[in-house]
């Protein structure tokens, strides 16, 4: 009787230590990939042997796997239950870590935004040599074909590591660096992108009419006029300057600024280009 207690025992516990080893290794799986929540439009994956495949929602992502969105979609991914990365249209990035303590992306191109509950897996999204990073907020990200790189912190507390150390990026403020690494922190307007137009007074003949204006740092600005766009990039402090061919008459100049984290800004405007007024001249003759 008691040796047959004694293999009941041991058998137990042989399941129950199974059972449990199933589960750690479950769960440790779990959290070595991101999960495909939801997708919308043409979205893809990487799989293991670097094979493209249509994304879905179930699908999981692990380390080194890649997905992009398309020019119409968007695809929401997640980390357990208060760790969500959305990924907008025109977008790719590729899974660095997945463990226990977080998830960190690479964003080669497009825009994110991060949001991360208390107590959830830290989110960490690095753009060129720079990585967004939070365990309780919301940010967003955006890296365009140029390399230039947008950070911007709309809820909660976002660490930024880069070659100059870690730095705070309080909630209501945009880091911006150029392809040179050159960073620049300012106020983060996301609802309406700031645009400041200065117009030019045309005048008669063919002079280039001059539009000065002031956006966010390194927005992309398009002045469009009755003979083609201009297109240029704001400074580091987002002032810029254009000049447009204006023929005579009344048109229409528009100004738009991008930035890739706000929806874009425009302002438009009529200017009229005088004629010119001939010289009237006098031919005196005198002494017959």
């Amino acid at each position: 009787m008691k040796q047959h207690l004694t293999v009941m025992l041991a058998a137990a516990a042989v399941l129950i230590v199974g059972y449990g080893g199933y589960h750690a290794l479950f769960a440790e799986a779990a959290y070595q990939s991101l999960t495909v929540a939801s997708v919308a439009g043409e979205v893809t994956r990487t799989d293991a042997s670097g094979g493209v495949l249509p994304a879905g929602p179930g699908d999981s992502l692990h380390a080194s796997a890649s997905i992009r969105v398309g020019a119409s979609g968007h695809a929401l991914l997640v980390a357990g239950e208060g760790t969500q990365l959305m990924l907008e249209a025109d977008t790719s990035v590729r899974v660095l870590a997945a463990d226990r303590r977080g998830v960190q992306v690479e964003l080669d191109e497009g825009r994110v935004q991060a949001r991360v509950q208390a107590g959830s897996r830290v989110l960490g999204v690095r753009a060129g040599d720079r990585t967004a990073r939070t365990d309780a907020g919301t940010f967003r990200v955006a890296r365009d074909a140029e390399g230039f790189v947008r950070m911007a912190t709309e809820a909660g507390r976002v660490t930024v590591e880069g070659p100059d150390g870690t730095t705070s990026l309080p909630m209501g403020q945009r880091l911006d660096i150029d392809p040179a690494g050159r960073a620049a922190v300012s106020e983060a307007v996301l609802e309406e992108l700031l645009l400041e137009v200065q117009w030019g007074t045309p005048v008669p003949g063919d002079a280039p009419v001059p539009v000065d204006g002031r956006t966010v740092p390194h927005a992309q600005v398009a002045i469009q006029g009755p003979r083609g766009t201009t297109r240029l990039r704001a400074d580091a402090d987002g002032r810029f300057h254009g000049d447009i061919d204006l023929p005579t008459g009344t048109h229409t100049v528009r100004v738009e600024a991008e930035d890739g984290l706000a929806p874009a800004a425009a302002d438009a405007r009529d200017l009229e280009r005088p004629a010119v007024v001939p010289v009237a001249t006098t031919e005196v003759r005198f002494g017959g």
